[in-house]
């Protein structure tokens, strides 16, 4: 059964009544990460100018766990085991944290354990341990990344992007697939004005693929989405951006509901040309 919990990490199922150890009472859910202070005072005018697209530090979990043994021995082998899986060093932990007791609804977060505690004696066989979790990349995210394809047409349409509805965070890594046939084509996120332009052309048998967290992109001439092979595209899709992610997609309230949207715009359409977005739902 999963409960408000029930979190994974590193492939260890941290609720293992049957091995000595489970995640006590008060672990958190997660800690929102904070957004990182972008206004500006000016000297003698009160508070400061806003500033949109303020910067999200590190997200976090405060995990709290009991463990246990048969003896005194056996209690401190699966301390030991815990603080081995929790502070491993050489990678970033992967986290899951389960939604639903089948287990098929569930978040993500790529997470390192930045402060463990001593371990607190209960008594001689059972005690609680603290490790708090960073999460560098600030967003948990669905498990799976999905697809969306609008059509490329010469007049300027709005578009929700919705494959990422459910999501309430920004998305500044979906690969974006732009086939042909178009002499150009532009993507704009409405909520951020974040804009991406293909300047080149593409044949109707042609994809550009785009990586905007590397600013790469690759001509291919086959359906894939590689960013390898195919010739360099990266010189031929400028952004508005001036550092971070080439392209960010970011929610806002519509119609009482969050949602993703972007305007496209294309030159030169012909054989029904298409956009895709390929990304995970991201979740603050």
């Amino acid at each position: 059964m999963a409960y408000r919990n029930s979190y994974t990490l590193d492939g260890v199922a941290l609720s293992n009544v049957s091995a000595g150890y489970f995640p006590e009472k008060s672990t958190g859910i997660r800690t929102v990460p904070a957004k990182r202070s972008a206004g500006i005072s000016y000297p003698g005018v009160d508070g400061e100018a806003f500033l949109a697209g303020a910067p999200y530090g590190p997200g976090g979990v405060a995990v709290t766990m009991y463990v246990e043994g048969t003896d005194h021995q056996a209690l401190m082998q699966n301390y030991e085991f815990l603080n081995g899986l929790f502070l491993q060093r050489h990678k970033l932990l992967k986290l899951r944290h389960d939604y639903d007791t089948a287990g098929t609804v569930y978040r993500e977060a790529d997470v390192k354990c930045t402060v463990s505690t001593e371990l607190k004696l209960l008594n001689m066989n059972a005690g609680l341990v603290d490790y708090s979790l960073e999460i560098p990349k600030s967003f948990w995210r669905s498990a799976e990344a999905t697809t969306t394809s609008p059509v490329l047409t010469t007049s300027t349409q709005t578009y929700t992007v919705a494959a990422l509805t459910g999501g309430n965070a920004p998305v500044s890594d979906a690969l974006i697939r732009i086939k042909g046939a178009v002499s150009g084509a532009t993507i704009t996120d409405v909520a951020t004005g974040s804009s991406i332009t293909l300047t080149a052309p593409l044949l109707a048998t042609e994809y550009c693929v785009i990586d905007p967290v590397n600013w790469a992109a690759r001509k291919q001439t086959t359906n894939t989405w590689a960013l390898t092979g195919g010739t360099d595209y990266s010189n031929n899709v400028v952004s508005n951006e001036g550092f971070g992610s080439q392209f960010v997609m970011e929610p806002f309230i519509s119609g009482g509901a969050l949602v993703y949207q972007v305007t496209l715009t294309s030159s030169s359409p012909a054989t029904s040309p298409v956009v895709e977005f390929r990304a995970k739902k991201a979740f603050l």
